[in-house]
């Protein structure tokens, strides 16, 4: 049983300036309006000693009776003294449910990586006191587990599968205070991104794999998303790096029924897989919680607190509810601008590639720019480039191959190239060097034909100077 006690009636000439109760069940407190929970039925005799800041004091004494709980009837209690009796207070009860489950969404097809797994629940609160915290726990999500009848086999596939799908982040409490008394409901949906693909620790685009003759290619995966890579990121995620030098790891959306001045103090708890992170290339010093403050993004202080075999466990404090975002502060870079020299050349001839590159993260690091060319890589240079900074850097490819080229870094398309053939070219050329004999004909014809029409004017002016 829970009891409100004031102490707010005492007088003094100077002011109060301490309240000191003891509640007689070995329990103390401080300050003028406490509240107390008896975990067992009995009397008790509550003290409380009020003094000010000149030292005098006084003290007056109350008995509290707490009854044991009948069925079917929730705790009561009463008190005596030379007051009134308290009220009976009504207990804060939190009512959670998942109101959908897990459910994938897969971004666009050039940004396998973008994909979200979302979890939502409601939340009814009722009986909230201003005077206490609300302290709400949500239920872990389960995972499917194997069937009974499943061979062996299945069962070790179930187990990667659910070393696959452990979640990256999750909210398992939030802690507020509210200005005044009253019920409201919360919907929270959190919103996982997807691991990012081919990822390199963090810090470049690292071509991976070699070809017949032994140069690096690019694979699949290493073409797709990596981690330090705005590749394939959604808009909404882009701009959320640019203002924060940081990738999202995961969202939490909290829309309320109670009014935003009402809302006071809220803490979340949040964990986020050591294994995305570890994949990923970065350290859980450099996970934050961030809020949407719609003109900008609003950097919360985060503390991690706690971690487990496979989550590190963080809490970080609001001023109040809205979009919130987990977040990972580390090099980020993109491909701002590329210029081609030239768009036809010989084979084995070389062509420049210049590029500038944009590191939109909050922190250093090595950018490798992988150059493709059709899927394959033809060269590759590595550059350090500082946080919230960019440069520029010239790749210079030659090709012995003829055809048309598609030239990318990452998932970006830089520029193409036509390349002459290679003993195709040869033949070509001796057309070109026929086509050139009857090119000097027409060359020297058209000389004669000149030639011809210049005496026919010196002709004509020595005929005009005799008349």
């Amino acid at each position: 049983m829970t009891v409100q006690f004031d102490g707010s009636n005492t007088t003094d000439n100077v002011g109060v300036s301490t309240y000191n109760w003891t509640f007689g069940d070995g329990s103390n407190t401080t300050g003028e309006k406490p509240s107390h929970t008896y975990g067992s039925p009995g009397t008790y005799t509550v003290t409380l000693n009020a003094s000010d800041s000149a030292g005098n004091y006084d003290t007056d004494t109350l008995t509290v009776i707490v009854e044991e709980v009948s069925s079917g009837s929730s705790g009561s209690g009463s008190s005596s003294s030379s007051s009134d009796e308290e009220p009976e207070i009504e207990e804060t009860t939190v009512t959670v449910d998942q109101s959908s489950e897990e459910d994938e969404e897969t971004g666009t097809d050039d940004a396998e990586s973008d994909s979200t797994t979302e979890s939502s629940w409601s939340v009814t609160v009722s009986n909230a006191r201003a005077d206490q915290s609300v302290d709400i726990s949500f239920e872990e999500p389960e995972t499917d587990e194997t069937d009974a009848t499943d061979t062996d086999d299945a069962a070790t596939d179930d187990t990667e599968s659910d070393e696959t799908i452990q979640p990256n982040i999750r909210v398992p409490r939030i802690r507020m205070n509210i200005a005044t008394d009253g019920d409201f409901t919360l919907d929270v949906t959190t919103r996982e991104r997807g691991q990012p693909i081919g990822t390199d620790n963090g810090d470049s685009e690292t071509p991976t794999g070699t070809d017949a003759g032994g140069s690096d290619t690019l694979t699949e995966s290493s073409q797709s998303q990596s981690a330090s890579s705005l590749d394939g990121l959604s808009e909404a995620d882009r701009e959320f790096a640019r203002g924060t030098g940081s990738r999202a790891i995961g969202e939490v959306t909290v829309d309320h029924s109670i009014p935003d001045e009402d809302i006071e103090d809220v803490t979340f708890t949040f964990r986020v897989g050591k294994s995305y992170l570890d994949r990923s290339g970065v350290s859980a010093e450099s996970v934050g919680l961030y809020r949407d403050e719609t003109v900008r993004w609003n950097a919360l202080p985060t503390t991690l607190v706690d971690e487990t075999d496979s989550e590190y466990v963080f809490e970080a404090t609001s001023p109040g509810l809205s979009v919130f975002t987990v977040g990972s502060i580390q090099p980020l870079y993109e491909v701002t601008d590329s210029r081609v020299s030239k768009t036809s050349l010989a084979t084995g001839e070389s062509v420049d590639v210049t590029l500038t590159v944009a590191n939109r993260g909050g922190e250093a690091g090595n950018y490798t720019a992988a150059l493709t060319a059709d899927g394959e890589v033809v060269t590759s240079e590595t550059v350090f480039i500082d946080a919230q900074s960019d440069t520029t850097l010239t790749l210079s490819p030659a090709f012995d191959a003829a055809g048309d080229y598609n030239l990318r870094v990452g998932q970006q398309s830089v520029g193409s190239v036509a390349v002459g053939g290679g003993s195709d070219a040869d033949s070509g050329g001796s057309d070109v060097g026929s086509g050139g004999s009857d090119a000097d004909s027409d060359g020297n014809a058209l000389i004669v034909v000149l030639l011809f029409a210049t005496l026919g004017g010196t002709v004509v002016a020595l005929w005009y100077r005799r008349q």
